[in-house]
């Protein structure tokens, strides 16, 4: 479970609170986008017992990789930066 430290700092800022997870997040195993997400979904619920972490998140014309709480939309997207 999160301490109390942990969830008063989700709480105040969750947005900036998952952005510092996701820069400890380990991608080194990862190979495509969806390995990526698989990856980032685990690690999330390993840092935020307590928080819901839907995947694949759909709702009308909004389509999210993840869905942490009930306002936090993540999509991923690997090589960005690769020609194709």
């Amino acid at each position: 479970n999160m301490d109390i430290f942990d969830k008063v700092a989700f709480g105040f800022d969750p947005i900036g609170y998952i952005r510092k997870l996701v820069v400890k997040w380990d991608v080194s195993d990862c190979k495509s986008e969806k390995d990526h997400e698989n990856s980032l979904y685990k690690f999330l619920h390993q840092q935020l017992p307590d928080v819901q972490i839907t995947k694949q998140y759909a709702v009308g014309r909004v389509k999210a990789d993840l869905l942490v709480s009930d306002n936090i939309i993540v999509e991923l997207k690997v090589n960005l930066n690769k020609n194709r």
